[in-house]
């Protein structure tokens, strides 16, 4: 059973305390039992989003492994946004030799499969959503965003930024995976060996597409989906992305260097993967996956705008694409500063803006101006705010930039004194 308690506790990030729970129930005949003690509760600088891997080895040839496509599904269907599914294949049109070797070695047999590489398990439904349950518990550590762009000459850019919410000391290492749905052929080695068939071993097996004890023993026409294509920083990841030792509140921002998009596989079906993984253990410590976003540059009066699936961006300090508040392009307009133009104080009230939002002010060349952290949260006569002095800036217009646990947002403001 859950239980919510009534009383929050006020834990600052880096402190620690111990609790001690005890749940009452009328009728218990055993009191003994009822109370977890020294329960500790670590403060952490904000939640991480969570999303569990799961990497299927599979083939076309293996008989088994309509039992793996069946689950993988349904963990996709029942869990959405929180699992990420990666069948990799061995042996047959849609294998990438690199991964299939890899995962060659993390495993006993086929079909199998790891969740968040922590052993292998039998990839049916049961045992993925068991093995996912004990996954998505776990402390994310670090949010992961990433944007792969993909402009009209297939010219791919994909940047990462990783914000941790607590101390690491340990190595880690980046990865980034091309996965593609909705792959068929026509030829023989695409049909999948079906041993659940009344021609076999005649077992109950529905999902995926198909009755599969009522198919026949080699099944064509079937769709494979969270197909592993490439492995763009190896399988295992570059542990030269992520330093061995970070802090709450740190940024790593990496942009890999562009390439061309194979032609082979559909962007409109393809996702990247990006995993965090621990080096020690091998484990996935988090992830997240996007789709290509549509990339155009403009040059405006000097000025180069990201234009991207129809939102416009720029780049600033080198590294961060953060929504434009320029008047010729939209508008953030659930961020409010005021006033604006402002000589002193400025007042800052948005969405997701707590004492740990960070705060950055940057002169039209992109330039660093201002930095602010650690917070004031203030109530104003528009809302629950923040507050920050701009009195030592030199008259003109900056780009005022909001990171919170929730989004980048960005507005411009004029400093007259």
């Amino acid at each position: 059973m859950s239980f919510t308690h009534p009383d929050g506790i006020a834990l600052a990030s880096g402190a620690s305390i111990s609790v001690d729970v005890t749940a009452m129930v009328t009728g218990d005949a055993d009191v003994s039992n009822n109370t977890l003690s020294d329960y500790s509760v670590d403060g952490v600088a904000f939640w991480p989003t969570k999303a569990v891997v799961g990497e299927e080895a599979t083939g076309t040839w293996c008989g088994w492994c309509p039992r793996g496509m069946v689950g993988m599904e349904y963990m996709e269907e029942t869990y959405e946004d929180e699992w990420i599914g990666i069948a990799v294949h061995n042996s047959d049109p849609m294998e990438n030799a690199d991964y299939d070797t890899w995962m060659g070695g993390q495993i006993s047999g086929y079909p199998s499969g790891l969740v968040d590489r922590e052993g292998d398990i039998d990839p049916a439904a049961a045992t993925l959503e068991a093995n996912f349950l004990a996954a998505i518990e776990k402390f994310g550590y670090a949010r992961i965003e990433v944007m792969p762009l993909i402009d009209a000459n297939d010219e791919v850019e994909i940047r990462v930024r990783t914000k941790f919410a607590v101390d690491m000391d340990q190595d880690m290492s980046l990865a980034i995976m091309i996965v593609e749905d909705d792959l068929t052929g026509t030829s023989a080695d695409w049909n999948q060996t079906n041993y659940y068939s009344f021609q076999s071993q005649n077992l109950p097996l529905v999902g995926a597409g198909f009755d599969w004890q009522a198919e026949g023993g080699s099944v064509s026409g079937v769709t494979y989906n969270d197909v592993a294509r490439e492995a763009l920083l190896g399988v295992e990841g570059d542990n030269n992305i992520i330093p061995s030792s970070v802090s709450e509140n740190d940024v790593v921002s990496y942009t890999m260097d562009k390439f061309t998009w194979n032609g082979d596989y559909d962007k409109d079906n393809s996702t990247i993967v990006v995993m965090l993984i621990d080096d020690n253990s091998g484990e996935i410590i988090n992830a997240v996956e996007s789709h290509l976003k549509n990339l155009i540059i403009v040059e405006q009066n000097g000025v180069t705008y990201y234009v991207i699936d129809g939102d416009t961006y720029q780049l600033f300090a080198g590294t961060d694409l953060v929504p434009t508040g320029l008047a010729s392009v939209p508008a953030v307009e659930d961020l409010m500063v005021y006033p604006n133009p402002a000589s002193n104080n400025v007042k800052i009230v948005g969405t997701g803006i707590t004492s740990e939002s960070q705060i950055n002010v940057y002169d039209m060349t992109g330039r660093l101006v201002l930095n602010q952290s650690q917070l004031g949260i203030q109530s104003t006569n528009m809302g629950s705010g923040v507050e920050i002095n701009v009195s030592n800036l030199p008259n003109g217009v900056y780009n005022l930039v909001v990171d919170t646990d929730i989004r980048t947002m960005k507005q411009t403001i004029s400093v007259m004194h």
